[in-house]
């Protein structure tokens, strides 16, 4: 175990060379790859610039390790690097001939592009290209997905009409939702915000209970009520008298670690979690918790003022990838931390 109990004694750099010398033994190539993108990202916070592209290039998957560039991309970076992982994207593509995965890509370069104050259109032209081979294509589940997540690039980049007709074609209730919320995060353009704020609201509102993706939905428009007025203290409420009805699975667990999120977002006290968080690492059986579960209960701790309950959390893992995940995750969260300043070196 590399974690002192204090952040201010905390040594990132070494530590992340360690897990990137662990992760080679991984066998499972996803399990490897989560990691190291997670690695890839935190160098970036770190402004290890070279470094964050070493490890990427170690990312097993084509599509893994190119969304991992753009997410790299996706910061203030030297325009050298920005040309490399352009370069790199550009050839990556090549190789990767699944449809979505490409409108998913190129969409992801489009906010790059806008990010670092490019021309967008050409790019655009090549999304619609793809749109239309995943539209013809029909696979509901991956379709609705993919459409999601080019709706929330579109709304980063200012075209909300080309956001906003991409919803229409979203199968699903749930997925037309979190498009949707992500939309209206992301987007600076308020002419139709309060339409499309209250029409999101009336979706949610047609999602039957128990459902974890209505509450999560309601925790979403948290971000962007206030841009149309609406009172996000409203929707923190209906989550919170909603949170009691998952309690015992791990929708309770995710429920519970987005809404501290989005507590933190609104500047609220979540001091008051902390016992709720140790009650969950001591009764859960933590070799059965998904990845993601993880990154977000460790995340939690940390914003809850719990750094030393969360090392007491990882230390109980005793599967070593998982462990080795967890430990990535604490050091990205306290990257974060020294970006801003809040810890030294």
């Amino acid at each position: 175990m590399w974690v002192t109990t204090t952040k201010n004694s905390y040594r990132i750099e070494e530590g992340l060379e360690r897990i990137f010398d662990k992760s080679r033994v991984i066998q499972d190539e996803d399990a490897r790859d989560r990691i190291l993108s997670l690695l890839s990202r935190t160098y970036t916070k770190l402004g290890l610039h070279d470094k964050a592209l070493e490890v990427a290039g170690n990312i097993s998957s084509m599509f893994y390790r190119v969304l991992t560039l753009l997410d790299i991309a996706m910061q203030p970076i030297p325009e050298n690097i920005l040309g490399e992982i352009s370069d790199r994207v550009e050839r990556s593509m090549e190789e990767i001939s699944n449809y979505s995965h490409l409108a998913v890509v190129l969409a992801r370069l489009a906010e790059i592009y806008s990010y670092h104050g490019l021309k967008v259109e050409k790019v655009l032209d090549r999304i619609d290209s793809f749109l239309d081979k995943v539209l013809c294509e029909r696979k509901s589940g991956e379709h609705d997905l993919v459409l999601a997540r080019v709706v929330s690039s579109y709304a980063y980049i200012g075209e909300l009409e080309r956001a906003l007709s991409l919803v229409d074609k979203i199968f699903s209730l749930e997925n037309r939702v979190l498009a949707l919320t992500e939309l209206l995060e992301r987007t600076n353009n308020d002419d139709k915000l309060e339409e499309v704020f209250t029409y999101t609201l009336d979706l949610i509102d047609r999602i039957e209970y128990p459902s974890v993706d209505k509450v999560l939905s309601l925790i979403h428009l948290v971000y962007s009520a206030a841009k149309v007025g609406f009172s996000p203290r409203v929707l923190v409420e209906r989550v919170e008298e909603e949170l009691k009805y998952f309690e015992g699975t791990f929708s309770y667990i995710i429920i519970l670690t987005q809404l501290i999120e989005a507590k933190t977002y609104l500047g609220e006290s979540v001091g008051e979690y902390l016992p709720m968080l140790r009650e969950i690492g001591e009764e859960l059986d933590l070799r059965s918790l998904p990845d993601y579960v993880i990154r977000e209960l460790i995340k939690s701790y940390v914003v809850a003022g719990g750094f030393e309950e969360a090392i007491e959390y990882i230390n109980k893992i005793d599967d070593s990838r998982k462990k080795l995940y967890a430990l990535a995750c604490l050091y990205h969260i306290l990257a974060s931390h020294k970006k801003r300043g809040d810890i030294s070196p």
